[in-house]
This record gives C-alpha cells, structure tokens and sequence, in this order.
C-alpha cells in the first residue's frame, strides 16, 4: 500500500499497534498525533508520530511531543514531554521506552512520578501498568505526608502502597523530630509501619520539648540535645500507631541524654513507656553500670525514672577519684530510682551483697562487704549516704591500711567493668541531591 494511503487510515482513528490476537492485553491504540511517518512493511516497519501524540492500552494513557514506533519489536519510543497516565498516578520524564509484550514503559533522563499526595524524583524508572510496580533508581527521592525518603533505589507497590527502598537509604519525617538511615528500609503507610536493614540508625527528638529552632540542632556524637533519642542495631522495626513501638535486633545500641545502653534486643512501648533489654545488656547511667540478665527503664514523657534489673542482676559504680575502686551491688533483682537524671536509691532483693569503699570527706577509710536478704541504698548527690541490710546479714570490714594497693581484689562475684558505652553517630543533613555525602560516622572521643 502507498505511503499516502497509510497516512489516511492512521490519521484521525484508532489505530491498534504491536497487539497479538493471542496476548490477553488490551491492544495499544494511538489516538492522535499531528503527523505520521512510516517506512518498510505494515508487519515490520517503524512509524514516526510528531506532534501531541497520544497512545492508550486500557488504563493507561501515554503523553508525548513524538514518538518512533518500531512495530516489529512491539516497542515505542517516545521523546519530549512524556507523560503516563494511570488512575490518578501520573509519570513525567523526557524519554520513555514502552514494551508492547511486557506492558513495561522503561522513563530515563529525569523522572517525576505523583500519586495523589506522594512524590517521587530519580534519574531512571520502570514501571508496569499491569502489577502497578514502579521501580526508582539513581538519586532517589520521594515524599508524603508524612514521610521523605532518598535512597539509591526505590520500588513502589501502588496496590499496597508499600515503599522498598535500599542503598544508602536516609529517611525523615516532614517535620525532621526523626530521621533513620539504614542499607535498606520498607515503609508501609496503611499500618504506618517501618522496616530497616543492615546498619540501622534512629534518631528521634521528642515532640512535646521541641521549638521551632531545635530542628536544626543535630547535636554531636557524644552530645546530643537533651530530648534526642539515638538508637542503632543491625534491624530496626517501628510501628507509629499513634504511639511508637520500636524493636532493635543484633547490636542493639541506645543513647539518650546521659543514659546509654548496649544488648542484643531492644524494645521500647512509648505507650506503655517502657524500653526494655535483653541479650547480655548493659546499661550506663552517669558513672554508674547496670547489668543482668534483661533490664526494663522506667522512662515516662523519655525521662528516665525507675530501672530494674532481673536475673544475675549487677550494678557497678566509681567510688572516688581512683580508677580501681568501685562500689558493687548484686541480687537476683536490683531496682534504681532516678530523679533528674540522678540515682536517688538502690533496692537489691534475694542474696543480696554488696561492696562499698568508705571515705571521710576525699579521704579513703577501707571499706565494707555485707550480704543479707535485701539491700537499701540511699543516694546523695548521686554519692551513696546511706546504706541498710535486711534479713540474714552478715558482713566484714576492712581498714584502710589493708585495702590501700590491693583495690583490684575486692570484686563480688560477676563483676565487669565496661568501658566500650555507645556513642551517638552524627545526624544526617539532607536525603537528596547532597544526601550521598551526609556524614554517618561515630569518631569522637569517649564522654
């Protein structure tokens, strides 16, 4: 058939292109474009389209300044201001590549994708109509209502409206009070639910204590602002129900004000305002080192007001000046009120024992070693003031000239002293654009 002929069937209908009456798609129909082109046979030919093309395949509406058809192979390109329709999704990009037999358009060059109130930017895409997956790579950035997330790579489910994003991945909430950085982070908004792996790191700022000026303060490694809770481990899992639920796993590390932990688990309920340890836990207070088998913290409104420690329950704290002396306390539960951030008294129950150096002013008078019962400690100033053995006591003192050189001998059983209290990693900055070049390091020195 002449060229001249083709043009008048194409021109003004629809026109179905690279469509097999096997495949079960709809067919691909071109609905107008202001001129067409077309060399070799109606079988294998390519079609040149110019001018407000438009392509359809059910659903699916396809925008362009032009287009090149390569009927054959059952692809188009199209070039200029590309933009695909489906439902209320909308992808832009200068070039689009749609495969007929995969029902696949590969966008390259600068993409933008808007789903109702999300956002998504990247260099390149591929997204399937049919499974309504959409595929992100290269300087990734995307955004919702509640959420902003650069990354490497990213897949949107539109059905689920799941979010999968991996490589480098930093993530913020719009108002910055929490930003998390993982190798790999899955966002469910339907059950407002996040998964990060591989390197997880948290930081949250309570909400209550913010000004408008503390989003900017990102605090340093060993000083963050007071009301900013840093959580690291090799899997985080948080769950924002209109409470926060967070689960730590392998190297869980924690760090809030001058409280900071390490265990192999750790979950905190702000609805239940717990966060407890378990996993070989450590926690470190001030000077003061708490360990046991698990260890739950009392924390309302992220201020710490009670601890206990259950099984094997220790606790370790500096006495005086001197590197070697240290005052120890154990039982099968030990119980640690705090106020203001100070330990106001220590409650060890079931054999419980305990080592206390005794000091006149700075200068050292030996010490006493008891076990009974239970043990009531009363703090001052968090110095211990007084000191009451119940049930079963007994107990030895020794004298200064005894103790003096020989610190390291007087140790109850199960004492550790560990040195290693986790340091906050500094904040990023961005997630997009200058987000590769965030620093996520911990290199300061030890508080």
């Amino acid at each position: 058939m002449p060229l001249t002929k083709q043009l008048i069937v194409v021109i003004g209908v629809l026109v179905p292109m690279f469509a097999f009456a096997q495949d079960p798609r709809p067919p691909v129909f071109l609905e107008h474009a202001d001129s067409v082109l077309g060399t070799g046979t109606q079988e294998s030919g390519i079609r040149r389209y110019e001018g407000n093309v438009r392509f359809r395949q059910g659903n699916v509406t396809v925008r362009s300044d032009r287009a090149t058809e390569y009927i054959g192979a059952n692809s188009v390109d199209l070039m200029g201001r590309v933009v695909v329709r489906q439902g209320d999704m909308e992808l832009q990009a200068p070039f689009v590549t749609y495969d007929g037999n995969l029902a696949i358009a590969r966008a390259r060059g600068g993409v933008f994708v808007r789903e109702g109130s999300r956002t998504i930017r990247a260099h390149e895409a591929v997204y399937s109509p049919e499974t309504r997956q959409a595929t992100f790579s290269r300087d990734v950035l995307a955004q919702d209502d509640s959420v902003i997330v650069g990354s490497d790579a990213m897949t949107l489910h539109r059905t689920s409206r799941v979010i999968e994003a991996w490589g480098r991945v930093v993530m913020s909430t719009v108002d910055s009070a929490t930003w998390i950085v993982g190798d790999s982070v899955t966002h469910d908004p339907k059950v407002k639910q996040f998964v990060v792996i591989g390197n997880a790191r948290l930081w949250s700022q309570a909400r209550s204590q913010r000004d408008v000026n503390s989003v900017t303060d990102i605090g340093t490694p060993d000083s963050l602002p007071a009301d900013t809770l840093y959580l690291e481990a090799d899997t985080l899992h948080l769950l924002y129900q209109g409470y926060v639920r967070r689960w730590a796993r392998g190297n869980a590390n924690l760090r809030h004000g001058n409280v900071a932990s390490r265990s192999r688990v750790l979950f905190q309920d702000d609805s239940l305002e717990v966060v407890t340890l378990s996993g070989a836990p450590i926690l470190w207070s001030d000077s003061s080192q708490l360990t046991g088998d698990s260890i739950i913290v009392y924390a309302p409104k992220q201020r710490v007001r009670k601890l206990t420690s259950r099984g094997a329950a220790f606790m370790v704290s500096r006495s005086g000046s001197s590197d070697d002396r240290f005052d120890q306390i154990s039982g099968a539960r030990i119980e640690i009120d705090v106020e203001q951030d100070t330990i106001q008294e220590v409650f060890a129950q079931d054999d419980a024992k305990s080592l206390y150096f005794r000091f006149e002013g700075d200068d050292p008078q030996g010490l006493a070693q008891f076990a009974s019962d239970s043990i009531r400690v009363s703090f001052l100033q968090g110095q211990p003031e007084d000191i009451r053995w119940l049930g079963g006591v007994r107990g030895e003192q020794h004298p200064e000239n005894v103790v003096a050189g020989r610190e390291t001998e007087y140790r109850l059983t199960g004492f550790q002293w560990n040195t290693d209290r986790p340091r906050a990693a500094q904040r990023p900055h961005s997630h997009g654009g200058s987000w590769r070049s965030a620093v996520i390091e911990s290199t300061s020195t030890e508080p």
